[in-house]
């Protein structure tokens, strides 16, 4: 018997099939091809440079920058300064957040941020090295107490107990309104810059 003929339109559908799927392949290549094309163009184009000229909006971010560090104060109060370094998770995010926007508030935060780092690390240093004193100064007071030379020494040594519980008390007030008042300044428009810390941002050529 003859092979039975098949119909030609069924003939016709069928050969159009492998046409159809080619022609959808090849335009999802060309969809990805362009997809592919507007990326590249995209990270290609020149990035827009930071402002120079400061607008309201960069002002009142630097100022927040720097008034943070009541944020620092207040956590390091409530952990005994163990937590204080939070703090600086702000300016530093500021920071991050404006480094391709503005300059001065870019600028204005890294400064805040390095200030807040550099605070309560000055005031454990202070702590640390007061203490030693301290120890030094009445365990040798205490051993001379046989001899007169002892009791000359134990007016230093309550001083500078004194002076270190001052200093560990008052130097984080003072750090706190140094730098609410590098806010008031930033907020003004003025560049601020911090005694040491900002001389030695610059000299590390941070931006």
């Amino acid at each position: 018997m003859s092979e039975e003929t098949k119909n030609p339109e069924e003939t016709v559908e069928e050969e159009a099939l492998p046409a159809e799927e080619a022609s959808a392949e090849e335009e999802a290549l060309v969809e990805v091809a362009e997809v592919a094309e507007e990326a590249a163009a995209l990270e290609e184009a020149p990035k827009p440079e930071p402002r120079t000229v400061p607008t309201r909006d960069d002002l009142t971010m630097a100022a927040l920058a720097h008034a943070s560090i009541l944020i620092t104060f207040l956590i390091g109060v409530g952990s005994g300064g163990l937590g204080a370094i939070l703090g600086v998770l702000i300016p530093l995010a500021i920071w991050y957040s404006y480094r391709e926007k503005s300059t001065y508030t870019a600028n204005q935060a890294l400064h805040a941020t390095a200030y807040q780092v550099a605070s309560p690390l000055s005031v454990l240093v202070f702590a640390v090295v007061g203490s030693i004193l301290v120890l030094v100064g009445w365990t040798v007071s205490g051993a001379l107490t046989a001899i007169l030379i002892g009791l000359c020494l134990m007016p230093f040594a309550l001083l500078v107990t004194l002076l270190l519980i001052a200093g560990v008390l008052v130097l984080p007030v003072v750090q706190l309104v140094y730098g609410l008042y590098a806010a008031y300044e930033v907020y003004q428009g003025r560049d601020f810059r911090y005694k040491w810390v900002s001389d030695w941002v610059d000299q590390q050529g941070w931006k």
